[in-house]
């Protein structure tokens, strides 16, 4: 979280002196990053993501970390509905591709099918 909003724990913490919920500190860092660093990539996953650190900081401040703990599976799992970046995607695929390749030819030819022509 500091990172995102360029805060030292520090100066969370006196921000947490002098009023400020830790449900604020955290809509407003996913806002930031969703506004600012989302828009920056050609992937919306940093986007997304955020998104469902803003509806974790909106429990936190209208109903307390108590129920964000009781609801921290359906939270949890709904970073499963995030899909992953292509680049990720492509540097899983594409080695399973090959190696589905290399494993067919080895049947085909263990079984003797041949080309028609």
């Amino acid at each position: 979280m500091p990172v995102m909003s360029g805060l030292s724990g520090n100066e969370m913490y006196c921000l947490g002196l002098k009023g400020f919920a830790p449900g604020e500190l955290v809509i407003g860092n996913s806002v930031y990053s969703l506004g600012f660093l989302g828009s920056l990539g050609a992937e919306n996953s940093l986007a997304r993501l955020s998104f469902v650190g803003c509806i974790c900081g909106l429990v936190v401040y209208f109903a307390g970390s108590q129920v964000l703990r009781g609801i921290a599976f359906p939270i949890a799992f709904l970073l499963f509905a995030i899909p992953i970046p292509v680049v990720v995607y492509n540097e899983i695929v594409f080695p399973l591709a090959r190696d589905d390749h290399r494993v067919t030819q080895f049947l085909l030819a263990s079984y003797e099918v041949r080309k028609r022509s």
